[in-house]
């Protein structure tokens, strides 16, 4: 994968939750599918607190630490896509963050 420390990642419709692609082992689609309803969730609170500046991405760590989601916004799609990435660990997610901005800012040419 292109982004170290990767297990899986998936390009999802952040409002259905519905897989548009995916790599990686596992149940990548129903993860990301899970991660779909706590990234609305967020973009639901934000909005209920005023709260204008749009989200970028979301870090959301595991119990026990074994793994991590990483959820980044693909901009140009007003919202509706977000690449989900599943993480070891012990994976360096400041920089899976920058390589997933790298790929989804790819995705829009931009």
């Amino acid at each position: 994968m292109a982004i170290p420390g990767a297990l899986g990642c998936a390009l999802v419709d952040t409002h259905t939750g519905f897989c548009l692609g995916e790599r990686g082992g596992g149940d990548v689609p129903s993860r990301a599918e899970r991660q779909a309803e706590r990234l609305r969730e967020e973009m639901r609170s934000r909005r209920a607190s005023g709260n204008g500046d749009p989200l970028v991405d979301l870090v959301i760590p595991e119990s026990g630490g074994a793994r991590c989601h990483l959820l980044r916004m693909v901009s140009g799609w007003s919202g509706a896509l977000f690449l989900y990435v599943e993480l070891e660990g012990a994976a360096d997610v400041e920089r899976a963050r920058q390589r997933a901005g790298e790929i989804a800012r790819g995705m829009v040419g931009n």
